[in-house]
């Protein structure tokens, strides 16, 4: 049985990780190879939890890990429980009153936090205390209530100030975990090093097409804000994996698959819907995926950023590209 690499010691586990960031076929960074690792064990044990409810890994992280389409590095690990996990009631029937979903759902986001503190962290608490007996991780919930933080010991003295020691994984108890499908998620890094194991996630994953939609309908909420964010940071990553699907056969198949269109379309009116959405433009030929130009600054600027910590892989994307690239998608959506 060969040695796991958590349990080295850290010099060990340093020196590996900076021999690895220098081999030209892994073209990763430590930082990013170590905070890797630790995602893949936080998949790892999250889907061997003993009667976990219903959930699916889904977002820019399985986009990477699960279906190779992106390439850069996601660093959140977004779950969905299925909401009808919780018994709340159904917010989809046509009778349902707009008072009723509210109170729905926020049961469903009080229900996910308490899973949150009642259930996974005790559970990971419990699997830290039995793994390490020293540079343990810790867990926490965050104070929006919907998403835990898992703060791993860094083996890295040079950080970046980009990278941080914690992997955030957040939970959604507001949907449905289909279409999906059982994937082995692995680290980066584990096919070059043989004689020593690497955490391994046997992960039910949501079908990249419903991610392809949610991302562009994300994308179409973020260009109707009526009002300037202060800052896109971290924002930017979704016109960049939507300019990857959409040159990929996943995202030309979701583009003609207008049925999950309309299912995404069904949850975010229900759930996430708000005066400047416009939600409802995704179905009638005004999808919007190109914001304003004062926004486009703020997305160019974070853009750089993520291009200066070394977040993607191979060929460096050009962010004028991407956009002409959208700009045309938006007007094959809207039949344009």
């Amino acid at each position: 049985m060969s040695e796991a690499y958590l349990k080295l010691p850290k010099k060990e586990q340093a020196l590996i990780l900076g021999k690895l960031s220098k081999n030209k076929e892994i073209k990763r960074d430590a930082l990013l190879l170590e905070k890797d690792i630790w995602i893949c064990w936080a998949l790892e044990f999250l889907f061997k939890m003993p009667d976990r409810l219903p959930m699916a890994f889904k977002g820019g992280t399985s986009l990477s890990k699960a279906f190779k389409v992106i390439d850069r590095f996601s660093e959140d690990v977004d779950i969905t429980i299925d909401y009808q996990a919780f018994n709340c009631g159904d917010p989809f029937a046509e009778s349902t009153s707009k008072t009723k979903i509210k109170n729905i759902s926020l049961q469903l986001r009080s229900m996910v936090t308490q899973h949150i503190k009642d259930a996974l962290i005790p559970y990971y608490e419990k699997i830290i205390l039995e793994q390490f007996k020293e540079n343990a991780p810790t867990v926490e919930i965050d104070n929006d209530g919907e998403t835990l933080h898992l703060r791993y010991p860094s083996v890295i003295e040079q950080k970046s100030g980009y990278i941080i020691d914690s992997i955030r994984l957040e939970f959604g108890g507001r949907n449905l975990t289909i279409p999906s499908e059982p994937i082995t998620i692995a680290t980066d890094i584990s096919e070059y090093v043989k004689n020593l194991s690497f955490p391994v996630a046997q992960a039910t994953v949501l079908s990249p097409q419903k991610t392809y939609w949610e991302k562009l309908t994300l994308i179409h909420y973020e260009c109707n804000r009526p009002t300037l964010k202060e800052d896109a940071d971290r924002i930017s990553r979704h016109w960049y994996d939507i300019s990857m699907l959409s040159n990929h056969q996943i995202g030309k198949n979701a583009a003609n698959n207008r049925e999950l269109l309309n299912e995404v379309i069904k949850v975010k009116k229900t759930f996430y819907d708000s005066g400047f959405a416009k939600y409802d433009d995704c179905l009638n030929g005004n999808f919007r995926l190109i914001p304003n130009e004062d926004y486009l600054k703020l997305l160019e600027i974070d853009f750089i950023k993520m291009l200066s910590n070394k977040m993607f892989y191979g060929e460096q994307p050009n962010f004028t590209r991407i956009i002409s690239e959208i700009k045309e998608l938006e007007n094959s959506i809207n039949g344009k």
